[in-house]
């Protein structure tokens, strides 16, 4: 397994190797802060993995040779035509414009500079944004793939269009969008404040997300239908509604409306179960009054709540506490 995983991760810019890093990332965080084993045989054990699994992680990529493109063929030039003008494509906004007001714009072409795209999907939106920091293209598109260990978590078969599906794009979006923007921050219970909250921009934090929400698909795509499938999506609302803005995307903005969705889809989806109540958590803080726990902080207006990160629910008249983004300025 050891060779495998080697030559998967030297492939370069292949979407297999991507996957791979960030599991092994995940797996090497997760044993650095687990307790050492007390017997000596399983200790050095675990120092010999961690070893191979650095070793795997700064392999250098394969390089490839590329065949030089054949020569362009000799033609006669073609009669000088008379050709109207027409308005040149809009230019290719940032990153930092999805989380703004402004209207995005489609642009099928490559931005100006990009080393590439990257394919992201969608729910029928196309737009395409630039990442000035690494050069790369980013492009929304409704027929773009799902993140594979997405699509497994929520065992989607070809043709299902219905909520899984709609989870699966959010996800996809998210796990992909998250490291090209620096001022998203994963406030799962995990972080507690803006201090401390993981950055998913930063790949080991990103790795940590990734674990959390794959395993959060999962249990809900194994589910049973009622109430225990409402409580795993309420889950998967929280580790998707969890990460969030500083400051926070304007309304009416692409993000906005991603929330929105996300949201509107839990609470309809859920909310339908029998037995199930579900609050969205808003306004002051102390007009809350113990209906939420673990609640993260970040600046802001004082007391303001900013967004609910996990719904209020009750199932079967147990309450089960919401959690939400505060202001402490």
């Amino acid at each position: 397994m050891y060779r495998q995983l080697s030559e998967l991760l030297r492939l370069r810019d292949e979407a297999a190797a991507t996957l791979v890093r960030g599991f092994l990332v995940g797996l090497d965080a997760a044993l650095a802060e687990a307790p050492a084993p007390g017997d000596p045989a399983g200790l050095e054990a675990l120092r010999e993995l961690r070893r191979d699994l650095e070793a795997l992680l700064h392999s250098p990529p394969a390089i490839t040779a590329r065949p030089e493109p054949p020569a362009p063929a000799v033609t006669a030039p073609a009669p000088v035509q008379h050709v109207e003008p027409v308005a040149p494509p809009p230019p290719v906004p940032g990153v930092a414009a999805l989380r703004r007001a402004d209207p995005l714009p489609d642009v099928p072409g490559e931005p100006s500079g990009s080393d590439g795209w990257t394919d992201v999907p969608s729910m029928g939106e196309r737009v395409a944004v630039f990442d000035p920091g690494t050069g790369h293209g980013l492009r929304l598109r409704p027929e773009a793939a799902l993140d594979p260990a997405v699509r497994d978590a929520l065992r989607l078969r070809d043709g299902d269009l219905g909520i899984d599906h709609r989870i699966a794009v959010a996800a996809t979006q998210l796990l992909t969008l998250a490291s090209y923007d620096n001022d998203l921050n994963d406030y799962l219970p995990t972080a507690s404040g803006y201090g401390q909250a993981r950055r998913p921009h930063r790949p080991a934090d990103l790795a940590a997300l990734r674990w959390e929400l794959i395993g959060r698909l999962r249990a809900y795509g194994q589910a049973g239908d009622g109430q225990e499938k409402a409580r795993c999506l309420i889950a998967v609302d929280e580790a998707l509604c969890s990460v969030r803005h500083s400051p926070p995307a304007e309304d009416g903005s692409w993000w906005a409306a991603w929330y929105d969705r996300v949201r509107a889809d839990t609470v309809g989806a859920a909310g339908a179960a029998p037995g199930v109540e579900l609050t969205v958590l808003t306004g002051r803080y102390e007009d809350l009054r113990g209906q939420s726990v673990n609640d993260a902080r970040t600046s802001g207006q004082d007391g303001q709540v900013f967004a609910c990160l996990r719904l209020w629910a009750r199932v079967e008249g147990i309450t089960y506490p919401g959690r939400v983004l505060v202001g402490t300025d």
